[in-house]
């Protein structure tokens, strides 16, 4: 699956961000958090994300930064 959605997952395509989430939300899955957090904060940082994927994806980080005990800047 991973394969087959990375290929949507790139600028200029139509389900990049639905993309993103999915590989996000399976890497969460998988407990491969840190690999989700940088799924998540490409969808946060991106201004043309869709404001309730960009939503959920906040949800996600927060979630992970409560599991890891710091942020993607590494602060506590």
């Amino acid at each position: 699956m991973k394969k087959h959605t990375e290929v949507l997952a790139v600028a200029g395509n139509t389900w990049r961000f639905s993309a993103l989430e999915i590989l996000g939300a399976a890497e969460y899955k998988a407990g491969n958090l840190e690999a989700a957090r940088t799924r998540f904060s490409e969808i946060v940082n991106d201004a043309a994300a869709p404001s309730d994927i960009s939503g959920r994806a906040q949800i996600y980080l927060e979630l992970i930064t409560s599991a890891l005990g710091k942020d993607e800047k590494g602060t506590e």
